[in-house]
């Protein structure tokens, strides 16, 4: 059922999300690790990596926004709210004996 895929959506979203976090903290850990060892150049790798890092996330994230910008101007915007001709003639089915009774 619906509820239970969304259930298990946002698990896994979870279980991704923890994953990223503990890969962030190896690498950070492996930067001390790298300049406890005075190893600066082997250091600045990993830095450089988690910056690229950082960047696609930053770009993902963007682009992420400006879609759920550009759905949401979309729903918000009366021209997405059309009718088919047969949808409109079944509103006008459903309310034609209100519209009788009025006029």
């Amino acid at each position: 059922d619906e509820e239970d895929e969304e259930d298990d959506t946002q698990s896994l979203r979870a279980i991704n999300a923890t994953r990223i976090e503990e890969w962030l903290e190896l690498k950070v850990r492996e930067v001390f690790d790298k300049l406890a060892g005075k190893d600066y150049d082997l250091a600045g790798e990993v830095i450089n990596t988690l910056e690229a890092v950082a960047a696609g996330a930053r770009s993902a994230a963007d682009r992420a926004q400006a879609s759920r910008d550009r759905s949401l101007a979309a729903e918000e915007d009366p021209s997405m709210w059309c009718m088919t001709l047969d949808q409109l003639h079944e509103l006008r089915d459903a309310i034609q004996p209100d519209m009788e009774e009025y006029c």
